[in-house]
């Protein structure tokens, strides 16, 4: 019986939540140590600029790289049935291919990321 739960690592930028799933993440560092890195808000190409406070590590058919993120990370569950695919005209103008999804869990509007598809240089 498949699983009713996805593990991910949820984060907030400028006024989103974020998701990714958390087999994609290796670890969490306070400053990064990778040579390639990039901070969320510049990788999804959002309006505020803010300095990272923690960096995901992640690792992309290049190798490893990190994914600055400002405040909290936590290890959480999302039920299958709120994730939803993008509606048409948001998947025609998303800002980045991982962008995938979203899910609306009571009042939260998640960001669905596809870490395979995530990295600086995409």
């Amino acid at each position: 019986m498949a699983s009713s739960q996805v593990s991910c690592v949820l984060f907030n930028t400028d006024a989103y939540q974020v998701a990714i799933e958390a087999h994609y993440v290796q670890r969490i560092d306070s400053a990064p140590t990778a040579p390639r890195h990039v901070a969320i808000d510049t990788l999804l190409r959002l309006n505020t600029l803010t300095t990272p406070t923690s960096w995901l590590t992640l690792h992309d058919t290049q190798g490893v790289w990190q994914l600055g993120i400002t405040g909290e990370s936590v290890l959480g569950t999302l039920p299958v049935t709120i994730l939803q695919r993008l509606p048409p005209l948001i998947d025609a103008h998303r800002p980045h291919p991982a962008l995938c999804g979203l899910a609306l869990e009571g009042n939260r509007l998640i960001l669905l990321l596809n870490g395979a598809l995530l990295g600086p240089d995409k």
